[in-house]
C-alpha cells in the first residue's frame, strides 16, 4: 500500500471556503485512519449539516462581503412566482425587490431562473468580492418564456419587449381592420 502525498485530504489554501469552514475541525479530521471491524462510526461523520432554507453558507475566515441583490419587477408587473436565486450553490428565498446577501470574500457565482410551465429566464454572473465590499447585482426577467434573463452590476432591461409590442400591434391592427371592413361593406 502506498502512502498519500503530504497534504492529501486537505483543501488547497486558495480555494473558496466551504460550508462550515469557519468552525474548527475535530482532531484527526481529514486524515485517513484505518477503521477496525466493529468500531462505531462517530455521529454525523461524512455528513454536512443542512443549511437553513433561504440562508447562504456561513462566512469563512477569509473575510466577508455582501451582494446587494435586486430582482427587478413585482408580482403585479412580472410573474406571480418570483425567480429562484442561487448564490454559490445555495438557494435563496424567492422575492422581488432589493436585499443584502452575505457571502464569503472571494469568487461568487449568482444563478437565477424563472419557472412557470417551463424553466426560462436563466442568467448567471460570476465575480470576485473583496472583504468588506458590497457588490450590486441586478436581475431582470424576460417578458415571455422563450428567452433568457439579464443579469449584471447595473440596472437591466427586460428582454422580449419587441415580441410583446409586435403581438399587441397585431391585435390592434386586426381590430382596426375588422372595423374598416365593417364600415366599407356596410
Amino acid at each position: 500500500m502506498t502512502t498519500p502525498p503530504p497534504g492529501y485530504g486537505q483543501q488547497p489554501h486558495d480555494s473558496v471556503p466551504q460550508h462550515g469552514a469557519g468552525t474548527p475541525a475535530p482532531a484527526g479530521y481529514g486524515q485517513q485512519v484505518p477503521a477496525g471491524y466493529g468500531q462505531p462510526v462517530p455521529a454525523g461523520y461524512g455528513q454536512q449539516a443542512p443549511a437553513q432554507y433561504g440562508q447562504p453558507a456561513p462566512v469563512g475566515q477569509g473575510g466577508h462581503a455582501q451582494i446587494d441583490l435586486t430582482v427587478q419587477g413585482s408580482f403585479m408587473t412580472r410573474s406571480f412566482i418570483a425567480p429562484t436565486v442561487w448564490v454559490n450553490g445555495h438557494v435563496l428565498k424567492s422575492e422581488y425587490g432589493s436585499r443584502l446577501v452575505p457571502v464569503p470574500a472571494g469568487p461568487v457565482r449568482v444563478d437565477v431562473q424563472c419557472s412557470w410551465m417551463r424553466t426560462y429566464g436563466q442568467a448567471s454572473l460570476s465575480f470576485t468580492a473583496g472583504p468588506g465590499q458590497t457588490v450590486p447585482v441586478f436581475y431582470a426577467s424576460p417578458m415571455h418564456q422563450f428567452t433568457t434573463g439579464n443579469i449584471g452590476h447595473t440596472k437591466q432591461t427586460h428582454k422580449g419587449m419587441a415580441l410583446m409590442w409586435s403581438i399587441f400591434g397585431f391585435v390592434i391592427a386586426m381590430g382596426l381592420l375588422s372595423i374598416v371592413l365593417a364600415v366599407v361593406s356596410g
